[in-house]
């Protein structure tokens, strides 16, 4: 990029005539040109999916009717993501894992379902998280979740979703659909 900015100036400036119009041309083409390449950069960035196992878990309850006690399961699995880049063009990249992961699973035996994910920092790790517990709730909850996904049966299908990581700024997504899944039989 600098060789090709010398080059542009030796070009414009040390010819006979100094041409002002082709070294404004040139400069706009290539901030264009840059603008474009960054836009690029950020929708093509390569997303990496952990599954952290340490705080996910399957939980179950009991519900009183008038006929039957009633166990229902609640499953949560969390991820962690790293190479976030931009948190507003990782959205279809998640959805889609999302909708894969979906496939493969037996989620339909549970009552609800959440799969969260957050974005993978110097604090937000397995490594920290397994040694400082309270780093979670202190920190990655506030900072650094990204989407979470929930699944009520027969019933609910939201997706969350949070700017910046920020937990005070919510924006939920009603009747999240993964298109020919088994979200269908759900």
């Amino acid at each position: 990029m600098q060789l090709f900015l010398e080059i542009l100036i030796s070009v414009c400036c040390h010819t006979k005539k100094f041409n002002l119009k082709l070294l404004i041309y040139f400069l706009i083409l290539l901030s264009c040109n840059s603008l474009s390449w960054n836009k690029h950069k950020n929708e093509n960035q390569f997303l990496s999916f952990e599954y952290f196992d340490f705080l996910s878990r399957l939980d179950s309850f009991k519900v009183k009717n008038k006929d039957t006690n009633q166990l229902n399961y609640v499953r949560m699995d969390y991820y962690l993501v790293s190479g976030v880049t931009n948190v507003k063009t990782i959205g279809p990249k998640i959805d889609s894992f999302v909708c894969n992961l979906l496939d493969t699973m037996k989620f339909e035996t549970y009552h609800q379902f959440f799969i969260s994910f957050y974005k993978k920092t110097d604090i937000t790790n397995k490594e920290n998280l397994f040694k400082y517990k309270d780093d979670f709730y202190r920190h990655s909850e506030y900072n650094d979740r990204l989407i979470v996904y929930e699944w009520q049966q027969k019933s609910i299908h939201l997706k969350h979703v949070y700017p910046e990581g920020n937990i005070n700024e919510v924006e939920t997504i009603n009747n999240f659909d993964c298109g020919k899944s088994r979200l269908d039989k759900y």
